[in-house]
Formats: structure tokens, C-alpha cells, sequence
């Protein structure tokens, strides 16, 4: 049949052109843009707010980041490292799950971890706040394989609990 030809051909041609792409850059923007990112004096963040790209001082940037990490009020230096304490309390969790039929065999091996990961910390510059010296808005990301997974299993169980929104006053 012709058309199957055609369909055929028309698949092939999507998937030949899958990557192609129209370079936006001249070489030298390229070269440009390249020594920036590799500048290890400079660190190129996104604003905390309204967009703008910042270029800053790595110096400067480090400092805020000690800053921020030596307020008491928001942070305390640990003794030592928590980490395997947290791995095993959280093993004997998960156990419990499993042993309670809470989780399947294949969730617990997948949310018990061998090999936790640093949490990644950063800070994005105010320059709302001072363009010259922007303070910098703590970011903090665990990289945790249990917190994600309590996370969908709380979005799964809100979505399948009979509610409803009313816009009745007498409700």
C-alpha cells in the first residue's frame, strides 16, 4: 500500500532530524560563552527575583555563602556526622513498613539507601535588595530518595480521598 510507504518514510525522516539543530551562536559568543562558564572567579547565578542573570565575585559569593552558614539562628555545626545514625533509623522504619505490609518488597529496596548523597546548598543573589553586594536567598535541596516518595504517596492519597470544593456559604 502507498500510504504505509509514505508513513514509513515520513517515521524515518523524524528520526533523522531528531537532533538537528540551528546553532544560535557565532564561534566566537561560543568561545566567549565557554571561558565564562569555566571562570572559576566568577559565579553565574540566576536572581532571586525578576529574572536577570548575575555575575559575581566568587570571592564575594563564598563569603555570603559562610555568612549565612554561621547564623546561629538558623544553623548550628554538628558535632559529627549524622548521616549513617539517620540510615539506620530509617532502616528500622522501613523494616516496620515492610513487615507491616506498608510497602512492597520493591518499594523498600528502593527507598533503602546504601549510599546517601550531600544535600546540595546554594545561594541566588538579592540584587533587588543591593546591586553591589547582594545578600543571597538560602537554597537547600535534599537529594532523598524517602522524602520523594512520601511526597507522591501523599499526592496519590490526596487525589483518591472523596472531597470536594463547594462555593456555598452554607456550607
Amino acid at each position: 500500500c502507498g500510504s504505509d510507504l509514505l508513513v514509513e518514510r515520513d517515521a524515518m525522516d523524524l528520526c533523522k532530524n531528531k537532533y538537528n539543530y540551528t546553532d544560535n551562536l557565532t564561534k566566537e559568543e561560543k568561545k566567549a560563552l565557554h571561558e565564562l562558564m569555566n571562570d572559576k572567579d566568577i559565579i553565574i547565578k540566576p536572581a532571586d527575583k525578576g529574572g536577570a542573570i548575575v555575575i559575581q565575585d566568587t570571592d564575594k559569593y563564598e563569603a555570603e555563602i559562610h555568612s549565612q552558614l554561621s547564623d546561629v539562628t538558623y544553623y548550628k555545626r554538628l558535632p559529627a556526622d549524622p548521616t549513617l545514625a539517620f540510615q539506620s533509623e530509617i532502616f528500622q522504619y522501613l523494616e516496620t513498613a515492610l513487615s507491616r505490609e506498608w510497602v512492597t518488597t520493591s518499594e523498600f529496596q528502593l527507598l533503602c539507601c546504601s549510599n546517601p548523597i550531600i544535600p546540595v546548598f546554594y545561594t541566588l543573589p538579592k540584587i533587588h535588595k543591593n546591586i553591589d553586594n547582594p545578600p543571597g536567598r538560602p537554597i537547600y535541596i535534599p537529594i532523598l530518595k524517602t522524602t520523594t516518595f512520601l511526597k507522591i504517596s501523599a499526592n496519590l492519597l490526596v487525589l483518591s480521598a472523596n472531597t470536594f470544593m463547594s462555593t456555598n456559604i452554607n456550607f
